[in-house]
């Protein structure tokens, strides 16, 4: 009984890793994103500004 549980606890803590681990890589890609964005609106006003 206690393997099993032991083993289940296992199994549990591995997919907690795996999904803070894609948590953390879906809001490192979010915030890259959002600063490409900035930097495409940035690089629209510079060009707005010196035409």
């Amino acid at each position: 009984m206690y393997a099993a549980q032991t083993g289940i606890y296992e199994s549990q803590s591995e997919k907690s890793a795996v999904w803070i681990g894609t948590m953390i890589h879906k809001s490192k890609r979010m915030l890259h994103k959002s600063k490409s964005m900035s930097h495409k609106k940035d690089s629209m006003l510079h060009k707005s500004k010196y035409r």
